[in-house]
């Protein structure tokens, strides 16, 4: 009996060299997994967060703003004691503002020109590292890479499962 082992020889390098490929392959999704969980922020999107920061401010003053102010609508002889609510701080004299209520009253006064400032000086900020994408697209591609990734994992599931049934294991 002449076995020829050059055959054998041959197909299983091509199964090792598949395997391989594919463990590339799923360490390579997983690292872009990674970069679309960890990357840097856009520009753009800081820009984004500080005017969603500064309407969330800026609302909790308006709602204090307009406690302060319906305490006093309520008494018709209260007009007098205008004097007597913290325009600033949004609340009635006698109780201290505090660092949260004095940024929220400068968001709410000053949001426009605060957020042009912010605009202005994320801008001439240097990127770090690597930006990811936009992060309303992030999701998205995770999505989408994480299916990738399954199927890579289930394609090796299924070449681990062959080989084996064939004697081989990696």
């Amino acid at each position: 009996m002449n076995l020829n082992f050059s055959v054998f020889k041959k197909a299983l390098s091509e199964v090792r060299q598949q395997h391989g490929a594919l463990v590339g392959q799923m360490q390579k999704k997983r690292d872009e997994i990674a970069h679309l969980r960890t990357a840097p922020l856009q520009h753009a999107d800081l820009i984004d967060l500080f005017d969603q920061a500064i309407d969330v401010k800026a609302a909790e003053y308006d709602a204090a703003f307009s406690h302060a102010v319906n305490r006093m609508v309520g008494d018709p002889g209260s007009a007098s004691r205008i004097n007597d609510i913290n325009v600033v701080a949004a609340a009635p004299s006698g109780v201290a503002p505090n660092f949260n209520s004095i940024e929220c009253s400068v968001c709410a006064l000053l949001g426009a020109e605060l957020k042009a400032s912010i605009r202005q000086r994320v801008g001439q900020m240097p990127q770090t590292g690597k930006a990811g994408p936009f992060l309303r697209d992030r999701p998205g591609l995770i999505k989408a890479a994480e299916r990738e990734l399954a199927g890579m994992e289930r394609e090796m599931t299924k070449l681990r499962n062959d080989a084996a049934e064939a004697g081989v294991t990696f």
